[in-house]
């Protein structure tokens, strides 16, 4: 692929002889300066979620989506998936989605053959955790560590240790499904485990699902509000 290039495509099975219509998508710049990107929380398939991704279309700055789990509600069922991918019009063919699992997509511990099945992603995480469901990428001057919070904390600590070390990326996004934080269900292993690495290397935003509410902090250092992220 070339950069800030369209390239047109189509979906379907040469044995069945279903295709899909003919989509597009636009490849990045060559050097991004800055770029903007969209993230959600539990779309759970709802129609809602689809007719908010598909507004979202106005905004044909975004590079990419970002999903941070409960992608549907019941991640066994073939049928919330195809209603995951038809409530939000050209949305996802248009604009790269970039996931991670959340609780709902492994449907009450038996596993997420489908979300596997339906995504292409990359197979950059950490060893004992299943290849797709935690990966990172960078953009731009950003990296964006996508983790599976389904999956064992422990399995994942020194990879992100290991990335947030290493990176010469100036901002730092860390995406997975469960808070650390929040008023309902708070996740005291990811804040002893992964917290004080975000502190440490200095992540500038945490960004989670599963509460099905919005919330936003203040910065924060060592599980305490501070007056600025620059430290």
């Amino acid at each position: 692929f070339k950069p800030a290039t369209q390239y047109f495509y189509q979906a379907g099975s040469p044995e069945t002889e279903a295709w899909s219509d003919v989509r597009s998508f636009t490849t990045a710049e060559p050097e991004i300066k800055k770029f903007s990107f969209i993230w959600f929380g539990d779309t759970h398939c709802f129609p809602d979620s689809g007719k908010l991704a598909n507004l979202t279309l106005k905004h044909q700055d975004a590079s990419f989506y970002t999903i941070a789990g409960d992608i549907v509600s019941t991640g066994l069922n073939r049928d919330d998936w195809d209603r995951f991918f038809q409530h939000p019009g050209d949305a996802f063919s248009k604009i790269p989605l970039m996931p991670v699992p959340g609780n709902h997509d492994r449907q009450d511990g038996r596993g997420a053959k489908m979300y596997y099945d339906l995504f292409s992603l990359p197979k950059n995480g950490p060893e004992g955790v299943e290849e797709e469901s935690t990966y990172p990428f960078e953009y731009g001057n950003a990296l964006f560590l996508m983790i599976d919070a389904t999956s064992d904390t422990d399995a994942h600590t020194p990879w992100i240790a290991e990335k947030l070390k290493n990176t010469t990326a100036q901002w730092k996004f860390a995406v997975f499904h469960f808070p650390p934080y929040n008023y309902e269900e708070p996740y005291p292993e990811i804040q002893e485990a992964w917290v004080p690495l975000f502190d440490r290397y200095h992540v500038h935003m945490v960004m989670s699902g599963h509460i099905h509410y919005y919330m936003g902090s203040k910065p924060m250092n060592g599980g305490n509000l501070v007056d600025t992220n620059d430290k």
